[in-house]
């Protein structure tokens, strides 16, 4: 399935049938790991102006679809990534899985510069902290290389948040909505990702410029340049229980050297290969312990199609849906 705009973006969806992996890679983690040779999917790193560096890192983003150009305006992550924290007070009165996610997510990305919600505000009693997006203006995104001071940069316009997401409330289907779309002040010369479903029994990439030592204590200063990558399996759900772990979300295990994804590794992440090309499958979320080396929770973007779909047709009215394979056919 593709979403395409006459004349402007499309963003392609790959269904589940006939994926496959390609050549194996050597399996290296994050943490301490291997510096991945490409930025696939459209990996880039979201960053905004804090401790007087105009490029502290926060999360990772992928860029989304392309005009058939290769260009595109829009890029997608995680919510919590583009929204302010909840007080102590409103993580309390959340759901006990709620709380549990919460808690997780404030060790997950490089928060730090990010202001937390006003204490107790009355319209957020009783249910944690709602869709409150972080101010767009000193953020942008810096995508199509694996150096995150050297690739093609651009301010964001507007961020895009799900009113589902509740910094770990699940909502009555026991969904999360960790994901965001942002829009970018103009196009940018970086083929986005394609979207699919994980297929459970292949590994996943994650990816990131996150924080490359297990130990919080070692956390000092800005994220990483430099693109990581690791290979880790499809572990079950039980496995993230005390991540908080909903639906339409997966858990992802650990790599055989003990690594994985680490705090500033949330946005994105999380490919998988048909043929030659590596599909966005889930970004990151967040992990059961303050420290890395864990299993982790990683948003499925597939299911959350139907509401990318919804907001790109608000930001790109000239947005149909086509069903279409013949650019992937081309690219594998």
């Amino acid at each position: 399935m593709q979403l395409r705009r006459t004349a402007g973006l499309s963003v392609a969806a790959l269904s589940v049938a006939g994926l496959v992996t390609g050549p194996a890679s050597p399996a290296s983690a994050i943490v301490g790991g291997a510096l991945a040779p490409q930025a696939p999917a459209g990996i880039g790193s979201l960053q905004h102006d804090h401790h007087g560096d105009p490029n502290w890192a926060t999360c990772s983003a992928h860029a989304l679809g392309d005009d058939g150009r290769g260009m595109t305006d829009l890029i997608v992550s995680n919510a919590h990534c583009g929204t302010v924290e909840p007080t102590t007070p409103q993580i309390q009165r959340m759901s006990p899985q709620g709380r549990r996610a919460a808690w997780a997510l404030r060790s997950a990305g490089d928060h730090d510069g990010l202001q937390p919600a006003p204490a107790d505000p009355a319209s957020y009693a009783g249910a944690g902290l709602r869709s409150v997006p972080v101010d767009p203006a000193t953020y942008h995104f810096v995508g199509g290389s694996v150096d995150r001071f050297h690739g093609v940069s651009v301010g964001i316009k507007q961020f895009l948040i799900p009113t589902g997401w509740a910094w770990g409330e699940p909502d009555a289907q026991g969904r999360q909505w960790d994901i965001m779309l942002a829009q970018l002040e103009h196009p940018i010369p970086v083929r986005g990702a394609l979207i699919a479903p994980v297929v459970p029994w292949l590994p996943v990439r994650e990816l990131g410029w996150g924080q490359d030592t297990p130990d919080p204590s070692s956390w000092h200063g800005p994220l990483r340049a430099t693109l990581k990558q690791t290979d880790v399996p499809v572990v079950p759900d039980s496995d993230c229980a005390d991540a908080g772990i909903g639906t339409d979300e997966v858990c992802l295990g650990v790599a055989p050297d003990n690594g994985g994804t680490c705090a500033g590794d949330s946005g994105g992440g999380g490919v998988q290969r048909y043929g030659r090309v590596w599909l966005l499958v889930a970004t990151a979320s967040r992990g059961p312990a303050p420290h890395c080396g864990t299993v982790n929770v990683y948003t499925e973007t597939w299911p959350y199609l139907p509401w990318i779909t919804t907001q790109i047709a608000q930001v790109e009215p000239r947005t149909r849906v086509a069903a279409s394979r013949a650019e992937l056919r081309a690219a594998s």
